[in-house]
């Protein structure tokens, strides 16, 4: 389970508590988990909660209520196409960091990563999810198609690549509080052996729906089924067949 409120698990409603079983948890040597907050003012990080680290995870007490200091105006610089339902609303991010002492070391994070090929290579399935941990002030929902991708162009080559139309979308609700956002990444990669094309199908969005199956990592351990895959045949069959049709553009 990855948060309670009155042992709800991490969805649409809001949280109190952080309850974090952490993949291999106990190989590692850690002696707390803190929530890492940025100073907005002056340009600095806080610690806002911590945590022992126990038997491979940790429960968190988070703050009630955070500093101003660690907020933003929701409505600030919002996204063309977004629509903002109180755009006086104020939000943070917290990052949960792992601590030895002396010193801070890697994040832990709350995602999945899965990559799928059949046995020929010519289809590939790529699925990312991640949680961000955000504190809202007030209730407030963000909804629409991102119309600027500015931002997003390292994405939008990405997809360009596989023959895919990069699509960004949001459909947030957030409580006062604290609450899990979900940035999810589906891309599907078609190989056309007859035509040689290749085609591609996908979508980035923003939400507060648990995608399940998300697991708590620590590290970079979260993204091990990436890079095992990409030292398999399979994985080095589809990319030889991408790569040869793409330079037929």
């Amino acid at each position: 389970m990855g948060c309670n409120k009155d042992d709800d698990g991490p969805g649409n409603s809001s949280f109190t508590t952080i309850d974090a079983k952490v993949e291999k948890g106990t190989t590692y040597s850690i002696d707390d988990a803190v929530a890492v907050m940025n100073d907005l003012e002056n340009e600095s990080a806080e610690v806002v909660a911590e945590a022992k680290y126990v038997a491979g995870g940790f429960k968190m007490k988070m703050p009630a209520t955070v500093d101003p200091k660690f907020l933003e105006s929701i409505g600030t610089d919002a996204p063309k196409g977004i629509v903002i339902s109180d755009k006086t609303a104020k939000i943070g991010n917290a990052e949960l960091v792992a601590f030895k002492s002396p010193d801070f070391k890697d994040a832990f994070s709350y995602m999945k990563a899965s990559v799928k090929s059949n046995d020929t290579g010519t289809s590939i399935d790529f699925s990312i999810a991640m949680a961000l941990i955000v504190y809202a002030d007030k209730k407030v929902t963000m909804k629409g198609t991102f119309e600027d991708l500015t931002d997003y162009e390292e994405l939008e080559d990405l997809f360009s690549e596989f023959g895919a139309k990069f699509v960004a979308t949001a459909n947030v609700g957030l409580n006062p509080g604290w609450n899990y956002m979900f940035v999810t990444m589906n891309l599907s990669v078609k190989v056309n052996l007859l035509t040689q094309t290749v085609t591609g199908a996908g979508s980035v969005s923003l939400t507060s729906k648990n995608p399940g199956g998300l697991k708590w990592y620590y590290g970079d351990e979260g993204w091990n089924e990436f890079n095992n895959f990409g030292k398999t045949k399979n994985f080095q069959k589809a990319f030889s067949k991408i790569n040869d049709f793409s330079k037929l553009k």
